[in-house]
């Protein structure tokens, strides 16, 4: 469910060591990248404990938290007209990784965490094993979009919770 619209496979050489972050546009024309500019602890607790307690509202506070992070980062990275730029957590629809990067990562993904968390996870992951994560804007693709989405919205919600909540308590001490 992607294309690739622009990606210079010469300059892909450059990076060795890191994880890639490609802007990824969907059908409304909206960057996906990057998911996450930094690591936000608060809101992450904020929405564990919201789906632990089953707490729609401080569950979407803790969302909330970190899409006002998101939208103050790409503004000011669109300010500065950054090319590229180290990053938290990237969008899963389309990640780049070297052959090293994979080898230390090795396994990339938690074949535990399903549809939602993904990227949580490996932004963890890859922070604890000191590999960045690099938004390069100058590799474009296009997301026909989330093409698993069209499950009804309880099952998601439910999906949802019980991968977060895996990925919390794995992250963290409860």
């Amino acid at each position: 469910d992607t294309i690739i619209k622009n990606m210079d496979f010469e300059k892909l050489g450059k990076y060795n060591k890191e994880i890639i972050a490609p802007q990824i546009r969907c059908i409304n024309n909206k960057n996906q990248n990057p998911l996450y500019f930094k690591y936000m602890p608060f809101s992450e607790k904020l929405v564990y404990n919201g789906f632990r307690k089953r707490n729609r509202l401080v569950t979407i506070f803790g969302i909330l938290l970190n899409k006002i992070d998101r939208f103050i980062g790409i503004a000011l990275m669109n300010m500065k007209s950054e090319i590229s730029h180290d990053v938290y957590a990237c969008h899963g629809s389309f990640i780049i990784f070297s052959q090293n990067t994979i080898e230390k990562l090795f396994p990339v993904f938690d074949s535990n965490i399903f549809l939602f968390c993904e990227e949580s996870d490996l932004a963890r992951k890859a922070k604890k094993l000191g590999i960045r994560i690099i938004y390069d804007s100058s590799i474009e693709i296009f997301h026909k979009e989330d093409g698993s989405m069209s499950l009804s919205s309880d099952n998601l919600y439910e999906i949802h919770r019980d991968s977060y909540l895996y990925y919390y308590e794995k992250w963290n001490d409860r």
